[in-house]
């Protein structure tokens, strides 16, 4: 059994951080977990499409690493804070 049911990723759309997300895809698919990818923005509405452009294709290069439940969650708000207030909310951090 895995110690791991979900794991959490955060991109900005860079090809660093879409690296991070190919990762995180193949951990997700050895342990069998699923795969949040969260992307952060401003609460803009161009940012909040350019946020979910990032979500797809960010989606696509888990799926291509073999992930099988992959979600995308865009959060308004600064990128690193928008991360750690959902893997807190998800109690993946204490």
């Amino acid at each position: 059994m895995s110690t791991y049911q979900t794991l959490i990723v955060g991109t900005d759309g860079s090809q660093t951080s879409l690296c991070a997300v190919y990762r995180a895809g193949e951990i997700a698919a050895e342990r069998k977990a699923g795969l949040i990818i969260a992307t952060g923005h401003p609460s803009r509405s161009s940012a909040a499409r350019r946020s979910s452009a990032i979500s797809r294709e960010a989606s696509a290069w888990a799926t291509a690493a073999g992930a099988k439940d992959v979600e995308t969650k865009p959060i308004p708000g600064a990128p690193a804070a928008a991360l750690v207030d959902l893997a807190g909310r998800s109690r993946q951090i204490c």
